[in-house]
């Protein structure tokens, strides 16, 4: 069982001083790691993002279901054999 790993990277375009300036007033960016909220008002200035969505949200789900699938884990509904691919 090798480790599991997961890196993402996020991309903004060139912001103006006017747009962080207003960014940075509305108050989103205090209290998020990377000082955006890929959810929230930050989202307008991501112009390319690499690797897990959810694992820029806070938890990369393929990869935590991929571990827990290891240590016997199975969702239900997501059983082989019974109608879906999964």
């Amino acid at each position: 069982m090798g480790p599991v790993s997961s890196l993402s990277r996020v991309c903004f375009r060139p912001l103006t001083v006017a747009e962080q300036r207003a960014y940075v007033a509305s108050g989103e960016p205090y209290g998020k790691a990377g000082g955006y909220g890929i959810q929230g008002r930050g989202a307008a200035f991501i112009e390319r993002l690499e690797g897990s969505h959810s694992g820029i949200m806070g938890l990369p789900l393929c990869e935590t279901a991929t571990l827990l699938n290891r240590i016997g884990f199975q969702r239900p509904g997501l059983r082989r054999g019974r109608g879906g691919s999964a």
